[in-house]
């Protein structure tokens, strides 16, 4: 089944990444009076994380709800590489092309390469070709979480008598995972308080994130028809909207985080992460709970032109870091230095074009042979 309004926040989403490297690159941060939103765009990361804990913990989810047979390991593992590594590869080996500094060792490479970089510090996060490619070594690491967790369940499980008591050992085990995570994350930045810090990358301190959408997929799962009936109505999809806008706001203006640093105290870095869900899942709501409804959000979201921006948001996201290395060069432009707007036009333009030509020649044909002729839609 394919979520058309879930093709639509994609290409947000990766916009919004972009906007926010942009803004950094050209000192539009900080100024007034939309600095400090854009500084905060970088919730396009989030929103991923939980369109991802939706997507992949949907049939897994209604496995373990109905007590039969988990999906296949083996076809999922190789649609998952298919989907992440091809592309990333032609990106990557473009940025180390456009990339004025020295190429990396050996050893960095392969770990930029496999996207275990997060591991290490030296190559963590803002140092390699693709700074945002970060967010892929921590997917990564959810691919193989989702089998991992089914089995866990699934034995936990066993005993369970009806779908009733199934569903809410799920939902017990989604909300210890959330809790963990948050706890985790706050452990960590007490100990560390650099938010971009090597540990704040992996897994286990972002599972809060993938937790929100792998409760959608339950609640997607257990109670649909209720659900879409109740945010289909007039006004629930807008009102979701509003929500995810406050949270913005909230996360822009009121718990102290600066536009210019990725330092951040404790209260900022914990705070973050549950306005940043807060974001997502408001986002991601509408667009999977009454996804057919009335409204504008939606209307806009499984548009034509948004749907296909979202085919190819994979490439809007590799392809970024390419197209504003080769501008800024072209123009002679050292960092914090030039005009926003024309930076943003000019890099989106070229992203979009780059993300064209990944998925068109690079992403759907490679999709295509993983699935076996199946329809490949990302």
């Amino acid at each position: 089944m394919r979520f058309r309004s879930i093709e639509g926040l994609r290409a947000l989403a990766a916009v919004s990444v972009l906007i926010t490297h942009v803004s950094f690159i050209s000192n539009e941060n900080g100024r007034e009076p939309f600095g400090r939103y854009f500084a905060r765009l970088d919730v396009g990361v989030s929103i991923f994380f939980v369109i991802s804990g939706f997507l992949l913990w949907r049939s897994v989810s209604a496995s373990l709800l109905a007590g039969r047979p988990l999906p296949a390991v083996g076809p999922y593992v190789l649609r998952r590489a298919a989907r992440i590594f091809p592309a990333y590869w032609v990106a990557l080996a473009a940025a180390l092309v456009v990339d004025p500094g020295p190429l990396p060792g050996m050893a960095d490479l392969v770990a930029y390469a496999g996207l275990v970089h997060i591991y290490q510090p030296s190559t963590v996060i803002g140092i390699g070709p693709i700074s945002q490619a970060w967010s892929l070594g921590t997917e990564i690491s959810f691919y193989l979480f989702v089998p991992v967790l089914g089995v866990v369940l699934a034995r936990l499980g066993r005993g369970a008598t009806d779908e009733r008591a199934r569903a809410r050992l799920q939902a017990a085990a989604l909300a210890a995972l959330w809790a963990a995570s948050l706890l985790l994350r706050w452990a960590v930045a007490v100990a560390e308080p650099a938010e971009q810090g090597m540990y704040t990358t992996w897994l286990p301190l972002n599972l809060d994130l993938f937790a929100y959408g792998m409760v959608l997929a339950l609640v997607w799962n257990r109670a649909g028809a209720r659900a879409d009936a109740l945010m289909g109505r007039p006004g629930a999809a807008e009102a979701s909207l509003l929500a995810a806008l406050v949270s913005l706001w909230l996360v822009a203006n009121h718990i102290g985080l600066p536009v210019d640093s990725l330092t951040y105290s404790v209260g900022a870095q914990v705070g973050r992460q549950l306005l940043y869900g807060a974001v997502a899942l408001f986002l991601v709501l509408p667009c999977v709970l009454g996804r057919d409804g009335p409204g504008p959000l939606r209307a806009v979201l499984r548009s034509r032109w948004a749907t296909w921006a979202g085919l190819i948001s994979y490439g809007i996201y590799l392809w970024q870091n390419v197209a504003l290395e080769v501008y800024r060069e072209q123009r002679g432009l050292q960092p914090f230095q030039g005009w926003f707007p024309s930076t943003l036009g000019a890099v989106l333009l070229a992203t979009v074009v780059l993300a064209a030509a990944s998925w068109y020649l690079v992403e759907r044909p490679v999709i295509g042979l993983a699935r076996r002729g199946r329809p490949a839609r990302g």
